[in-house]
């Protein structure tokens, strides 16, 4: 099974227009879940440092704004930068809060995990999970 940063970061890297993309987390260890294998904030940035940049950007995948995105994320920014005098950052607004995906909501192609069957409602009982 391919790595989610194996479609990630192509994926990122064309859409953004940047040469250097490094998938990373929160997690202050480096995390490897058979289909997720993404290093954590501060060695994300050590890895853009070391690629010749001078401006990181950090863009949260979250859809709304809460102690992640308001606290956590700039805090381990901050300590990440903190060993790199003389290069910038900046964390962007979660995914949310943009425009085009509150504009586009409805029109997106809602899936539904393979392992759901439904609720007790039966919300889902015409689904063929083999499909």
């Amino acid at each position: 099974m391919a790595s989610s940063s194996s479609t990630t970061v192509p994926h990122a890297k064309k859409r953004t227009g940047y040469a250097i993309v490094e998938p990373a987390h929160m997690v202050r260890l480096n995390l490897s879940i058979s289909f997720w294998s993404w290093q954590n904030l501060q060695d994300a940035f050590n890895s853009c440092v070391e690629q010749g940049v001078n401006r990181v950007i950090v863009s949260p995948l979250f859809l709304l704004p809460r102690r992640h995105w308001n606290q956590d994320i700039p805090s381990l920014t901050a300590a990440a930068a903190k060993e790199h005098p003389g290069v910038s950052y900046m964390v962007t607004a979660p995914l949310g809060l943009h425009p085009l995906l509150v504009a586009n909501a409805s029109s997106i192609d809602m899936q539904v995990h393979p392992n759901q069957y439904g609720d007790e409602l039966g919300q889902y009982a015409d689904i063929d999970p083999a499909a």
